[in-house]
């Protein structure tokens, strides 16, 4: 598999995020049971990589074949360094299909995201990318196998796909649906894990990419992924206490959130602090706090059951540093 690698230089801000979340941790059952999510170069040991071509292109060749690359240096609008990127421009009928081992247990509730952006400049055409789950047996094999949890489609009237810079849970077009219930805007219904199974079991957790030509024409798909998670929506994520470490930071739990989070954030040194929250237009919705502060760790209660936005950025601005932290609205 040959890569293509253009090295970017991260922005401070994106540094700093790693790290904050690098020291976040959850107790109980964890809310995230995916692996290697993070889409980073040592991520790849935790996936499953197959391509699989169908009806004339079985064994696909040349363009045909997607090509992938773990650790990708690109920017998109939620991503956080490293991503995973995956390409092909040919014709075809093809899948690759990104999957790993996951434990669900009866009777909760599953729910997909993560981050995705079109590298094409909108030139996706007869191309799908989905979050699947395979609850027996194998990974799915292609795009109507399995359980589809949501998904970008250019087949869809509109199609969704095209021009994206987004999150599969707010921008995604092609819906799994219990019951073929219209889904909530973000974050879907949600898989419920069944009971015929046992208290647990396992299953396979996927992203299924791919793209059909007939064999006349040729249409390029150019994607990054990053971010991925597969959250049990009835766990919580909590942060384990520690000591002060002079290291300035911003985080809140739970995330994604109802309708009230704790904001957490640590300064290293006496400073003039604000702490705000914003729209992805850039509006300020509210100001948490504005004045000095001593050196040491903060903790604020938001309450955002007023507020409209989905997508929301908490910045928290100390001595010429921003940190901004992406904060996602269930209601």
């Amino acid at each position: 598999m040959k890569t293509q690698l253009i090295k970017k230089s991260l922005s401070g801000i994106l540094v700093i995020i790693l790290f904050i979340s690098s020291m976040l941790s959850l107790s109980g059952q964890g809310i995230d049971i995916l692996k290697g999510g993070n889409m980073g170069e040592s991520d790849e040991a935790f996936w499953t990589v197959e391509i699989v071509g169908r009806g004339d292109f079985q064994d696909p060749v040349g363009d045909q074949i997607p090509e992938y690359e773990f650790g990708y240096q690109e920017e998109c609008l939620y991503c956080e360094g490293e991503v995973l990127r995956v390409w092909a421009a040919g014709t075809g009928y093809v899948n690759i299909i990104f999957s790993q081992e996951v434990t669900l247990k009866a009777g909760s509730t599953y729910k997909a995201d993560g981050a995705f952006r079109d590298l094409t400049g909108g030139a996706l055409n007869q191309f799908w990318a989905q979050l699947k789950i395979a609850i027996e047996g194998n990974p799915p094999s292609f795009e109507n196998e399995d359980i589809k949890l949501m998904g970008f489609n250019t087949y869809l009237d509109p199609p969704c796909g095209p021009y994206i810079d987004g999150t599969w849970a707010y921008d995604a077009c092609d819906w799994y649906g219990l019951n073929d219930e219209v889904p909530d805007l973000v974050g879907g219904i949600g898989f419920v894990a069944p009971d015929t199974l046992g208290e647990e079991f396992t299953a396979y957790f996927a992203i299924v990419i791919g793209m059909y030509t007939d064999g006349a024409v040729a249409y390029p798909y150019d994607i990054i992924i990053d971010n991925v998670s597969f959250i049990d929506s009835a766990a919580v994520s909590q942060i384990e206490p520690r000591e002060f470490n002079n290291e300035m930071s911003l985080l809140n739990y739970p995330n994604p959130f109802n309708q009230e989070t704790k904001i957490a954030y640590s300064i290293p040194e006496r400073s003039y602090v604000r702490l705000s929250v914003y729209n992805l237009l850039g509006e300020k919705i509210t100001s948490l706090y504005e004045g000095m502060k001593e050196a040491g760790s903060y903790e604020i209660v938001f309450d955002a059951s007023n507020i409209k936005s989905n997508v929301l950025i908490c910045r928290l601005e100390f001595n010429n540093r921003v940190i901004n932290r992406k904060m996602t609205l269930i209601k």
